[in-house]
């Protein structure tokens, strides 16, 4: 399909101008591998360092305000000598200013095309910057064009949303003469970032700090509109204890059930029936009934009373030891090794068993209470047993509660659940293109979720190949995810 830019005839006569249509015409087809193919040849014939897919490119520069990296980095000079000098009621606040002007200001040289300035800039000026920001300014002295700002994950979270601070109304009063001298850190403050004007007192050091080190700042009045239901859902197995402990916590039913009733009209917790969830099975209700029955035998921590620390060291971890994950009764550990094997260690004098072979499992009555004790082959037995079925590092591992299923996830973008009595993997989960950094399964053992680095978490459940439930809002790689169960 022949485009109304290109002309076919001017091969006859290649220049800069026939280039750039060309190039124009392959940006919008989504051809970009031969793009950047062209746009390198063009280089080396032309002389010519880039070639623009289109004048308004996904970081344009009609934004950009600075001309002037003399006046920027004297403007700035300004900034750091106005904060030290303020009032120690105000320089907290202020001296939350200094990183996203900062950055921008870097952004607004690298793209305007002065490199050489730019890198001058973030010398003199990187030093200053809050510790919590060192990771995000180390990003940025790496990126030295327009076209690799492009597509760094940092730049397009600072470009594309403002950043967001919230000043006491005296604190931005204080501020305003300073702007009114300073018109590029003004033009840079309008641009890119989103002063929010809140009335209380001056905001102590402690709390500013407290609330800094975001990718965007503070979180706006706006992100916290949704309601949340962050209540637990909570259960009474007192019920199923035996009859001795029941005693012992008669004195309590009293307040037990005030609390009850208390829960029944709390707004933040859900309704009980709003998340559909299995029922536990016998072995989970034993193991909540004997939980119960330990609590009651918890010593408080004292000097005379300190905590138990027990450490594991393990050798030939091929590739290292990425992620280690305990059971809640101490009994096994699943450690995720760098050379994408998984290993299970028994952490007691029990050895990990095997199922027992295919004409002895025929013998067994599958009606009786402990057959799932059965299966197992007591004659054979190891201390670990390694697992082998991801293709790159495994970077997290977790048990189902009652530890007959074990999860995996890692670099090769799946996530696989393992039998514990099998021990081989029985299913295989995928997600296209990212690493997964970690997985979590719920305290029942039915549904678990994941973090990627694809910025999202997600949760699953068990029975189904496809996520039920996908949490979008992160700027940057989810790390770790947790149920919070009671």
């Amino acid at each position: 399909m022949a485009d109304p830019d290109v002309d076919m005839n001017e091969d006859r006569d290649m220049n800069p101008e026939a280039l750039q249509r060309i190039v124009q015409f392959l940006k919008r087809n989504g051809l970009k591998e031969t793009e950047e193919a062209l746009s390198r040849e063009a280089g080396s014939v032309f002389g010519l360092s880039t070639l623009d897919a289109e004048p308004s490119s996904s970081l344009s520069t009609d934004n950009v305000t600075v001309n002037d990296a003399n006046a920027l980095s004297r403007e700035y000079d300004d900034l750091i000598k106005y904060v030290d000098t303020s009032f120690d009621s105000y320089k907290p606040e202020l001296a939350a200013l200094m990183y996203p002007i900062f950055a921008n200001g870097y952004l607004d040289l690298i793209i305007s095309g002065q490199a050489e300035a730019a890198r001058a800039f973030h010398q003199r000026f990187a030093s200053v910057q809050p510790s919590w920001y060192s990771d995000d300014v180390h990003v940025l002295s790496r990126i030295s064009t327009s076209s690799q700002a492009a597509s760094n994950e940092l730049v397009d979270n600072l470009r594309k949303h403002p950043f967001m601070l919230k000043m006491s109304k005296s604190c931005v009063k204080q501020l305003e003469p300073f702007l009114s001298g300073h018109a590029q850190i003004k033009d840079i403050i309008k641009e890119h970032l989103l002063i929010e004007a809140v009335d209380c007192g001056m905001r102590l050091k402690d709390t500013v700090e407290a609330m800094s080190g975001g990718v965007l700042g503070e979180a706006s009045k706006q992100a916290n509109k949704q309601k949340v239901y962050y209540g637990t859902i909570k259960e009474d197995f007192s019920s199923q204890l035996p009859s001795f402990i029941q005693e012992d916590s008669k004195k309590k039913r009293a307040k037990s059930k005030d609390a009850k009733e208390g829960k029944k009209k709390d707004p933040n917790a859900p309704a009980f029936d709003r998340i559909p969830l299995p029922d536990w099975s016998d072995s989970l209700k034993s193991d909540k009934r004997l939980a119960q029955k330990e609590m009651l035998k918890k010593v408080k921590i004292s000097a005379e009373n300190p905590p138990s620390v027990c450490f594991f060291s393990i050798l030939n971890a091929h590739g290292g030891a990425c992620c280690a994950e305990i059971t809640e009764d101490t009994t096994m550990m699943a450690a995720g090794y760098g050379n994408s094997t998984v290993q299970v260690f028994s952490l007691n004098q029990e050895t990990l068993k095997h199922i027992k072979p295919m004409e002895k499992l025929e013998l067994l009555d599958q009606e009786a209470e402990d057959i799932y004790q059965q299966v197992l082959d007591e004659t054979k037995g190891s201390p670990s047993i390694t697992l082998k079925g991801h293709s790159g590092p495994v970077y997290g591992t977790s048990f189902s509660p009652d530890k007959r299923l074990l999860l995996s996830c890692g670099e090769d973008s799946t996530i696989r659940l393992w039998s514990t009595q099998l021990w081989s993997n029985v299913v295989v989960y995928r997600i296209g293109g990212y690493p997964i950094w970690d997985v979590k399964f719920s305290a029942r053992g039915y549904y678990f979720a994941t973090a990627g680095a694809d910025r999202t978490a997600m949760l699953w459940s068990t029975d189904k190949m496809q996520p039920i439930r996908l949490f979008t809002d992160s700027f940057s790689d989810v790390n770790v995810n947790y149920f919070i169960e009671r």
